[in-house]
């Protein structure tokens, strides 16, 4: 090989090889960044079950139940207690299930927000902020997830994202 040959294939292999390495940085830095997004954001999903727990007890066994001394309103929050375990151990499939049921404890919290009576109508609206809290950081962090194993950043668009292929397209 002649000098200028042979500058021209060494520097395509080294600029391959930076490229690699550049390249699993790249990987490296985006996993990270998303790993972090979502522990904060597995972070207030927890933060904010466990509020919610609290509020329903304090709520229907102390500050407004329904008759005096308490009442069995108060295993409204039973629910949010199943998901905890997979929560805590970072399972998409209980992130899932929380999205749905969720939804129910938002419901109530605006229904009893705008119906209780007005001394007791802030424990609705709390009810619906932390249940709102909950439902955008269980998209985050699910988002987070499916981003991280895709290799897709967390704010693509759908445009952006590239369509799964299927069986039939192999």
């Amino acid at each position: 090989m002649t000098g200028p040959q042979h500058e021209a294939q060494h520097g395509a292999q080294h600029g391959a090889q930076h490229g690699t390495q550049h390249g699993a940085q790249h990987k490296a830095q985006h996993e990270a960044q998303h790993g972090a997004q979502r522990q904060g954001a597995d972070r207030i999903v927890i933060a904010s079950v466990l509020a919610l727990i609290l509020l329903g007890l304090l709520w229907e066994l102390w500050l407004a139940p329904l008759r005096a001394g308490g009442s069995l309103l108060a295993l409204k929050v039973a629910p949010l207690m199943l998901p905890l375990p997979g929560l805590v151990a970072g399972r998409l499939r209980s992130l899932q299930w929380l999205s749905l049921l969720i939804l129910l404890y938002a419901c109530e919290g605006l229904v009893r927000g705008m119906s209780d009576p007005p001394a007791d109508r802030w424990l609705g609206w709390l009810e619906f902020a932390l249940a709102l809290v909950c439902f955008v950081a269980t998209l985050a962090a699910v988002r987070a997830r499916r981003a991280v194993s895709a290799g897709t950043p967390a704010h693509a668009t759908a445009a952006e994202v590239p369509e799964p292929r299927s069986a039939r397209d192999r």
